[in-house]
C-alpha cells in the first residue's frame, strides 16, 4: 500500500497544519475524534470529514483513526477538475460502499502489502463517489467558510485569502485591520495554533501548487503572480516546507505526494488491535 496517502492515526494529537494539493477523509474507527478546522471545532464519531486543500486544521482526543490523503493528480487523471470544487463528506449518498471500500484497502495496508492494481481500483472508486457525490462549487464553499470556520478571526482570514497575491506581513494586514501587530500575531498563535508567517507562507505555497499543476506558468510569473520579491525568494521558501523545489513538485508522482502532518509508524500489537477493530466493523456492516 502506498504509504504516502494511507495511515492509521493513533497519537492523541496532532499539531495544525495545512492540507495541500488535495483532501484527506477521516474516519476514527475507535472512539471519537476531535478536529479543528480553522475556527471550528467538530466531534466526529464513526463517520466520514473531510478536509480540502489550504485547509488549516488539528486534532485532539483521538484514539484510532484512518487518515487518507488523496492529491489532486487522482482526480485529474481521472477527468475531474479537482481545483474548482470543494467536498464535504454530508453530501455523500454513498457512504456504505465508501467506508467499504477504506476498511478494504486499510486491511490491506496493516499486512504491509505492496500497492496493486486491485487497490488502485478502490482508490479510483474512491474518488469517483467523492468527485461526484462530495462536490460543491468552490465560491459557494468559501462563503461559507467566511461565516461557519473563520469565527472570531473572521475579517484577518478573509482579508487574508482575498489579499493572497499581494506581498504579506505582519504590519501591513495589522495596520489595514488597525489592529497591533502583537496581538494579531499572539490571535494567531493561540487561536489558530499556527504563527501568522507559516500561515501565509502556507496559504501562498498551496496556490502556487495550484497554478504548478495546472498551468504552463513559469516559475518566475508564478513568484510574480503571488507577491514574491523575486523567483528565488518564492523557491526557497516552497522548499523550506516541501523538501523539493517548485519545479520538482510540478513532476512529482501521485505515489509521492503526502500531507506536512507526520503519522506515526504502526507498529507491534497495535496492528493486531487496528486488524481486529476492522473485522468487527465488517462483521456489524
Amino acid at each position: 500500500m502506498a504509504k504516502s496517502c494511507l495511515h492509521i492515526l493513533t497519537n492523541n494529537e496532532y499539531a495544525t497544519t495545512r492540507c495541500q494539493d488535495g483532501i484527506v477523509l477521516f474516519w476514527p474507527i475507535d472512539g471519537e475524534i476531535e478536529l479543528q478546522k480553522f475556527r471550528k471545532s467538530k466531534i466526529i464519531e464513526d463517520d466520514i470529514y473531510i478536509i480540502n486543500h489550504l485547509d488549516v486544521f488539528s486534532i485532539k482526543n483521538n484514539k484510532k483513526t484512518i487518515m487518507l490523503y488523496l492529491s489532486s493528480y487522482w482526480f485529474a487523471e481521472l477527468g475531474f477538475t479537482f481545483f474548482n470544487y470543494h467536498y464535504t463528506a454530508k453530501l455523500i449518498k454513498s457512504s456504505y460502499n465508501l467506508k467499504c471500500l477504506l476498511l478494504k484497502l486499510t486491511y490491506r495496508y496493516l499486512d504491509n502489502q505492496p500497492l496493486n492494481d486491485a487497490d488502485i481500483r478502490k482508490l479510483q472508486d474512491i474518488i469517483k463517489i467523492i468527485a461526484k457525490e462530495a462536490s460543491m462549487d468552490k465560491k459557494i464553499a468559501q462563503n461559507q467558510y467566511r461565516y461557519a470556520y473563520y469565527g472570531d478571526l473572521r475579517d484577518e482570514l478573509e482579508y487574508i485569502y482575498q489579499n493572497v497575491n499581494q506581498r504579506l506581513t505582519l504590519k501591513s494586514v495589522a495596520d489595514k485591520l488597525f489592529v497591533s501587530k502583537s496581538n494579531l500575531s499572539s490571535q494567531f498563535h493561540l487561536l489558530m495554533g499556527m504563527g501568522f508567517k507559516k500561515y501565509i507562507d502556507t496559504l501562498k505555497i498551496g496556490k502556487s501548487i495550484e497554478i504548478l499543476l495546472t498551468t504552463d506558468s513559469t516559475i518566475s510569473n508564478i513568484s510574480e503572480h503571488l507577491g514574491f520579491s523575486s523567483s528565488s525568494t518564492y523557491s526557497k521558501m516552497f522548499k523550506s516546507y516541501m523538501d523539493i523545489t517548485p519545479n520538482e513538485y510540478r513532476n512529482l508522482s501521485k505515489y509521492n505526494k503526502c500531507l506536512m502532518l507526520k503519522p506515526e509508524p504502526l507498529v507491534g500489537k497495535m496492528v493486531q488491535e487496528v486488524k481486529e477493530i476492522i473485522l468487527n466493523i465488517i462483521k456489524t456492516t
